[in-house]
């Protein structure tokens, strides 16, 4: 780094969760202007972190400076007034609201008692046109698309002039198009001497965007590398702490008895006359754009959406599948893709949370056999290695990869001879990954 002015610098920096260190004393500096990757586990500290910096949690111990300067946001607004901004992976904007009330939503401009409302468009359309994003100030967020949504968070931050922009999984719910969008506004801003703090599990679009990469495990620092002098393979063995040589395994199976068979199916205009078979035991993939209707198909099949037309038959027997519960009824079960919004109770516990779906089995005439729920709950938690302190930890606090694994167990525990997983390790790190295919391929070798 030599010659490279060091914008923002973190010096043994420790949060503690009642007993529980989340950052252990971390040490690692950033330079202007560049695109710094922080990677690691779910539960490594990143997220704790740029908490810290953005003013969102006050450390325990340790220093930050920017520029040189000590630095000790007491709120998330002391943070924005020196420069740091973050925006975090669920968005949190207005959907009733145009662009530009966002941009300066909690920040308004006013002209005596009054908004100043043409001097906030003026100034959202200059920020916008500096990002070089196509946006109209005037245009409604809720009608907006999620990678247009994710540049009106990113414009919000700019209002605020940021010198350190943080990007918390920005692009999880992108499609392809957005996230290429996504990077050419990045190399904007970057060229513009705005740095930039990337936070990703997708290795090979970090490798595509990033300057240095720096690699958190267990709440430490274990290093900084060279984007250009590294390779995944070598982060990703900084990431877990071993060698991981092959993401995904599959055992061979040879072929058998069929399980789904869909014939012309049609539902509303997003799926027209698709056919397939899927047989016992297979792992199939199903793949397509963002919006090519894969999703609908799966909640077809599931019951949630409704067929227009064609057949579904399930062991050879013809099926109308409409609703979730009838498709519980014939053994068929889903992860969708939203863990958070439509998959999991987060303010439930992991016991609650794991056995939802088989409470009828679980209870008599009504009345719930908790000692039961609560064996099943420790036999899915041993088996699928979810890490918790208990089984009453409410969901909310579990790292992405644990939580996925908790939905998972859901539905496995049903025992279902179909299983539809909507892209099931969306926004978990590698590690969680190679541990969801594990059970995926277990699960299609069970009898």
């Amino acid at each position: 780094m030599t010659g490279q002015t060091i914008i923002l610098e973190v010096k043994d920096i420790r949060k503690y969760f009642g007993g529980v260190k989340a950052v252990d004393g971390v040490s690692f500096s950033i330079v202007k202007g560049e695109v710094h990757a922080i990677v690691g586990e779910n539960g490594a500290g990143k997220s704790t972190l740029m908490n810290v910096l953005a003013g969102i949690y006050p450390p325990d111990s340790g220093k930050v400076y920017i520029q040189g300067k000590a630095y000790s946001p007491d709120s998330p607004r002391d943070a924005r007034l020196e420069g740091i901004n973050i925006v975090f992976q669920e968005l949190a904007l207005f959907p009733a609201l145009q662009v530009d009330a966002n941009l300066f939503a909690g920040k308004e401009i006013q002209r005596g008692y009054r908004l100043d409302l043409s001097g906030m468009r003026d100034q959202a359309q200059s920020t916008l046109v500096q990002m070089n994003v196509d946006l109209n100030p005037a245009e409604y967020v809720g009608d907006l698309s999620i990678g247009q949504q994710q540049w009106v968070e990113i414009a919000r931050a700019m209002t605020d002039q940021s010198k350190v922009l943080i990007l918390d999984e920005p692009n999880s719910a992108l499609n392809q198009y957005e996230t290429e969008e996504l990077f050419k506004l990045i190399q904007h801003l970057k060229f513009q001497g705005i740095t930039v703090i990337y936070i990703s599990h997708r290795l090979e679009e970090v490798f595509q965007i990033a300057d240095r990469i720096t690699v958190m495990r267990d709440g430490q620092y274990i290093g900084t590398w060279n984007a250009n002098e590294t390779t995944i393979s070598e982060i990703v063995a900084a990431m877990v702490g071993r060698q991981v040589n092959e993401l995904f395994t599959r055992t061979h199976i040879p072929p058998s008895k069929l399980v789904l068979e869909v014939k012309d199916l049609t539902v509303n205009d997003r799926i027209k006359s698709v056919s397939f078979p899927i047989h016992e035991g297979e792992v199939v993939g199903v793949a397509g754009l963002a919006g090519s209707g894969i999703t609908e198909l799966f909640e077809a099949l599931f019951g949630v959406q409704k067929v227009s037309s064609g057949e579904i038959f399930l062991s050879g027997r013809k099926q109308e599948i409409n609703s979730p519960l009838e498709a519980m009824n014939q053994q068929v079960a889903m992860v969708p893709a939203d863990r958070r919004g439509l998959g999991l109770m987060l303010n439930w516990s992991v016991a609650k949370n794991n056995t939802l779906a088989v409470l009828r089995r679980l209870s008599r005439f009504g009345i719930l056999n908790h000692k039961q729920l609560k064996k099943l709950a420790q036999d899915n938690v041993d088996q699928l290695r979810i890490v918790t302190e208990s089984l009453d930890k409410l969901v909310l606090f579990l790292s992405g990869g644990n939580q996925q694994k908790v939905l998972l167990s859901r539905w496995l525990a049903t025992d279902p001879r179909l299983l539809i997983l909507d892209d099931p390790t969306r926004g978990i790190d590698v590690g969680a990954k190679h541990e969801i295919y594990e059970i995926i391929d277990k699960s299609a070798n069970e009898e």
